[in-house]
This record gives structure tokens, C-alpha cells and sequence, in this order.
């Protein structure tokens, strides 16, 4: 079982890039009075001195009604689905474990057993007590 397939993960990708994007140059919050926001932080590394930084307006989410209107639109029209997945969506890559060797049990038991004889006849511990010394 996959647990995070490779196109749920792209499609996660895509949406905090499309958050980040819509959210990069948000302004300083601005309070009732006019004033600008700002909050105190204490850093670790500061060792109990402080730093100010800057309070910035709430983010938006409007790229999120964008994006469902547009769902909305491809879902009614099956035809224009299949032909604009068909020209984003790469054909997902081959999983990791698919490019290992897996051997089957026989074969691995086999070469364990004659990895540890040391060249001599298999499973007699009398002929391996001088390979260690």
C-alpha cells in the first residue's frame, strides 16, 4: 500500500505553492488606532535579549475559490477533464524499492550459509575455529 501517492503529493505541492504565492508580500497589520503591529519574541539564541518583528495582515485564501469554481467547471464537462489531466499530470516514477534487487528467500538463505563458512564445507564449526585467530 502506498501511503502518499506520487500524485496526491504533487497535488499538495501545488496548493502551498499556490498559497505561497498568493500570500508573499502580505502588509504590516495595521491596528484601530493607525499604528502599526508589532510583537516582541524572545529567541533562544539571544539569551533572554529580544527582537521585534513585524505583524503582518491575516492571509488570504482566495486562490482556494478559484480553484474550486474551476473543479467545479472540469467536473461537468468529463471531456475536457480527461484531455486537460492528460497534459498536466506526469505518468508517476517508478517506486524506490522497485530499483532494488529482492531475492527470493532460498537464494538469500543460500548465500548467507556461504558467506559465513569461510570457504569450507557449510555449517562446521570445527573447520572455522582457526579463522578467527
Amino acid at each position: 500500500m502506498i501511503g502518499f501517492s506520487y500524485h496526491g503529493q504533487l497535488c499538495r505541492l501545488l496548493l502551498a505553492v499556490m498559497h505561497f504565492n498568493e500570500n508573499t508580500n502580505r502588509e504590516q497589520f495595521i491596528n484601530q488606532n493607525g499604528e502599526a503591529g508589532w510583537r516582541i519574541v524572545f529567541p533562544k539564541f539571544k539569551k533572554g535579549d529580544y527582537s521585534l518583528k513585524k505583524m503582518l495582515v491575516m492571509p488570504t485564501y482566495a486562490y482556494a475559490d478559484t480553484l474550486t469554481t474551476k473543479v467545479i467547471e472540469l467536473a461537468t464537462d468529463r471531456s475536457m477533464l480527461e484531455t486537460q489531466m492528460s497534459d498536466v499530470l506526469p505518468v508517476a516514477p517508478p517506486t524506490l524499492c522497485q530499483e532494488f534487487y529482492r531475492p527470493y528467500k532460498k537464494t538469500a538463505l543460500s548465500e548467507l550459509k556461504s558467506r559465513f563458512s569461510f570457504g569450507t564445507d557449510h555449517g562446521n564449526p570445527e573447520d572455522n575455529k582457526n579463522n578467527f585467530n
